[in-house]
């Protein structure tokens, strides 16, 4: 999810194609169309469609990560990973988060009620050559969300787990 206006958010558009030449489906959208994918997501998984649900967004994308998967949260359907770059707020991460990685130069993430997975707050306050505008576009930065989310998806889903 970009961030403000399709303009500051940039870099998710080329970790989205590096997403999808690994060949992982992936979309990029505005923050503010959120609600449309989170219809796709739970049309799909209401339909039997239980791979890993991956959400990853900059600035106000990030906080929308966070609000997706608050709602997915309430229809039971499980976020195998979420990153977030430099989101706006401080976040509490709902509890159907498998793992959450949080860059970012601004506010952490913590635990919210019921949250038994894994959080990650990689601070980047002073770091040379990355502030808000530009932490989405950081090359090793992509790299680790890259190497995240390959993880992620490789992980069989929660549901499959289930005897």
């Amino acid at each position: 999810m970009r961030g403000f206006m399709n303009v500051f958010s940039l870099g998710i558009d080329d970790l989205g194609a590096k997403i999808q030449a690994a060949g992982i489906a992936a979309t990029v959208a505005n923050h503010a169309d959120a609600e449309v994918f989170l219809n796709q997501i739970i049309t799909r998984y209401q339909s039997g469609d239980r791979g890993p649900v991956i959400l990853i967004g900059h600035s106000l994308g990030a906080d929308a990560v966070i609000a997706m998967a608050e709602t997915l949260d309430r229809y039971s359907i499980p976020v195998a990973l979420a990153i977030l770059f430099d989101g706006t707020g401080p976040h509490d991460v709902p509890k159907n988060v498998a793992v959450a990685v949080n860059f970012t130069q601004q506010f952490e993430i913590s635990p919210g009620p019921g949250f038994s997975g894994r959080i990650s707050n990689v601070n980047l306050r002073g770091q040379e050559g990355i502030d808000h505008f530009t932490i989405d576009k950081a090359p090793a930065l992509q790299a680790q969300a890259l190497d995240d989310v390959l993880q992620a998806a490789a992980q069989p889903s929660p549901q499959a787990r289930r005897p």
